[in-house]
């Protein structure tokens, strides 16, 4: 059956991704929108104003020290950025929900994996939530994001990006690559 296939026609139109273009298109300040992570609030507000349900690459990063913290991608950046810094409500309890950026830093910075949280008081657990957010949410910390055309140049841009920073020991919550 295999046989039958050429490589051209499963790749189609994206038949090479020009590596070099996506980075520059991330380090253009034309290209991306960045803002301050000061509150939950005014991240809201920007994601309303600014970014779009595209594809892209995000970065999380401490503008004083100079060093990345995150980078991630997504076939919906508005939804992500969302999800992963403020937090979704829980319908049942009304409490905030994070997925992996937050487990990533209780993992790093308290020891804690998401099987312990889950098994942790509510008490202690929004103190958690707390301890994130002030991590996140700091007036030396900025959110750079790079649409891109299509999910799959996030994800090179992405893989690039963290094995990057990822030499030179930044990066401290993705745990990929």
């Amino acid at each position: 059956m295999w046989r039958e296939f050429e490589p051209e026609e499963i790749v189609i139109e994206d038949k090479v991704i020009n590596k070099i273009e996506l980075v520059k298109n991330f380090l253009n300040n034309s290209q991306c929108k960045e803002t301050l992570l000061i509150t939950p609030k005014d991240l809201s507000d920007f994601l309303k104003e600014e970014v779009t349900k595209m594809p892209g690459v995000y970065c999380i990063y401490n503008i004083e020290r100079k060093e990345v913290l995150d980078v991630g991608k997504s076939k919906n950046l508005y939804a992500r950025i969302r999800e992963q810094l403020i937090g979704v409500k829980d319908r049942k309890d009304g409490r905030f929900k994070f997925p992996r950026l937050f487990f990533a830093v209780l993992k790093r910075e308290k020891g804690i994996k998401e099987k312990g949280y889950d098994e942790l008081s509510q008490e202690t657990q929004d103190k958690l939530i707390k301890f994130y957010q002030n991590l996140v949410f700091n007036s030396g910390n900025a959110l750079r994001i790079c649409f891109t055309k299509d999910h799959l140049s996030a994800i090179v841009l992405e893989q690039v990006l963290i094995q990057f920073f990822k030499k030179k020991n930044q990066c401290k919550y993705n745990y990929q690559v």
